[in-house]
Parts: C-alpha cells; structure tokens; sequence
C-alpha cells in the first residue's frame, strides 16, 4: 500500500513538475546543475525531480530520485545509474548511454543514434515501438513501459 502511495503520487507529480522548463529545474530536495566544458556531477540525488543538463563533457555518475527524473545532455553524456519510484523521462543525443533504468512507475525513453539501455524493469503493461536495427533483451514489468527508437536501439 505503502508503494502504491509513492507510485501515485509521483505520478501525480510528473504533471505539476517534470515538465521541462529551459533552464530551471525545481525539486523537494533541489538540485540544479548547469554546466559548461567539463564539468562533472559524482552524485545527484533528491526526493522531487532531478533536471541536469549539460554541454561537452558532462557526466553524472548516480542520479537518484522518489520522484521523476528528466535528463537532457548534448555530445558525451552519459548516465551510469538511473533509478527512481517515479517515471523516468530520458532524452538525449549522439552518444547517450543508460546503463540502467529501473522504476516503479512507466519509463518512457526515447533516443537518437547510439542510445543504448540495458535493462529496463517496472511494475505494468510494455509497449514496444521501433524502426529498423530494434531489439530486446529481456524486458519485465507489473508497470507500463513505453519505449520508442530509432536504428540502433537496444533494451
């Protein structure tokens, strides 16, 4: 019961707060990261939604959060561990990479070329959408998953 509480809350939240707004990023326990050339983030971590973006260089090496989590990064970013009892929204360009997503809520991804995940868990329906080059690992959920991409894609 306790984890449905959670679940439907953070999906309440996805409305009111993962919209991305350009340049601001609000969180219960905020963290704003803007940054230019090299700049690195060891760990992120809140209990509202995380917004990080990036330009060359940038790496996050743990970003966790109770809410929704929303990741945009240009050439070079990469994502080592993304977790979340919210949904999780991922976008990202040439080079992407997501190691792992796992939430309790829907995760949604969508990607260029290169972007690559490697398991993705939830607990509800799974709706699989891709073009040429698409395949899939092993997916299990009790949650929706929505997963679209382009040549290349891997879950």
């Amino acid at each position: 019961m306790k984890n449905f509480a959670i679940l439907l809350f953070s999906c309440m939240a996805l409305q009111s707060y993962a919209l991305p707004v350009q340049g601001r990023a609000v969180a219960v326990g905020p963290i704003i990261e803007e940054a230019g050339e090299g700049y690195e983030s060891k760990r992120a971590v809140a209990v509202g939604p995380i917004i990080e973006e990036a330009g060359e260089g940038y790496e996050s090496k743990r970003a966790v959060a109770v809410g929704p989590i929303i990741e945009e990064a240009g050439e070079g970013y990469e994502s080592k561990r993304a977790v979340a009892v919210g949904p999780i929204i991922e976008e990202a360009g040439e080079g992407y990479e997501s190691k792992r997503a796992v939430a309790v809520g829907p995760i949604i991804e969508e990607a260029g070329e290169g972007y690559e995940s490697k398991r993705a868990v939830a607990v509800g329906p799974i709706i699989e959408e891709a073009g040429e080059g698409y395949e899939s690992k092993r997916t299990v959920a009790v949650g929706p998953i929505i997963e679209e991409a382009g040549e290349g894609y891997e879950s």
